[in-house]
C-alpha cells in the first residue's frame, strides 16, 4: 500500500452524495419557525445574533455550529426587512393612536358670536 493509496480517485469528491437536496441549514430552518411565530421582536434579536456571530443568544435557539458568511450575509437582508415591518407597524400604531385622539376629542367649531358686535358695533345688520 502506498502513501495515496487512501486519497480519493480523481475527480471524485470525498463526499459523493452530499448534503440532500431540500435539507436546508439550521439558520434557515430557525428563521421559517420564527417568522411563523409573527414576533419580530424575537426575529429581530436572532438576526442580529447571526450577523454579529453572538454564539450565546445562537447556543439558545440550539445553533451551535458559527454562522457562515452566507448566513450572515442572508441575515443581514433579512434584518433590513423586518426592521421596514417593525417601523411600517409602528407607523401603523401611530396613525391609530392619532385617530383615535381626534376622534375622542369634541370638535372645536368657532363661534360667530365676534361677528355679531361687529355688526351692531357698525349698525348693519
Amino acid at each position: 500500500m502506498t502513501k495515496r493509496d487512501h486519497l480519493f480517485k480523481p475527480g471524485q469528491s470525498g463526499n459523493v452524495k452530499g448534503r440532500p437536496k431540500g435539507s436546508g441549514s439550521k439558520f434557515k430552518g430557525t428563521l421559517t419557525q420564527l417568522r411563523q411565530l409573527d414576533d419580530l421582536d424575537l426575529t429581530r434579536q436572532f438576526l442580529r445574533a447571526v450577523v454579529t456571530s453572538d454564539i450565546k443568544i445562537l447556543e439558545k435557539l440550539g445553533i451551535t455550529d458559527a454562522p457562515t458568511v452566507t448566513a450572515k450575509i442572508t441575515a443581514a437582508k433579512e434584518l433590513n426587512k423586518v426592521n421596514a415591518e417593525i417601523a411600517e407597524k409602528d407607523a401603523e400604531s401611530k396613525a391609530q393612536q392619532a385617530d383615535a385622539q381626534a376622534k375622542s376629542k369634541p370638535s372645536e367649531t368657532p363661534h360667530p358670536q365676534f361677528s355679531r358686535v361687529a355688526s351692531i358695533n357698525t349698525g348693519t345688520k
